[in-house]
């Protein structure tokens, strides 16, 4: 993802609206082996065989820069 890229919230109560601002967001270098349109429960199932599940509900500092 790259400064400028117009993206749409797909969730929460702004769903449907555009946005350009990234400054909320931290990208990571992890990733778990799912598809485009995973379901919850694919997403729940890679996350354990990942190892990653307990890790998600952890809070982590966020890095400012």
């Amino acid at each position: 993802m790259e400064i400028g890229r117009i993206c749409i919230k797909n969730l929460g109560r702004e769903a449907g609206k555009k946005c350009v601002n990234i400054n909320h967001l931290q990208i990571t270098q992890e990733k778990i082996d799912i598809t485009r349109g995973a379901t919850d429960e694919e997403v729940t199932e890679a996350l354990k065989a990942a190892g990653k599940l307990e890790e998600m509900n952890e809070i982590t500092k966020p890095v400012l820069s």
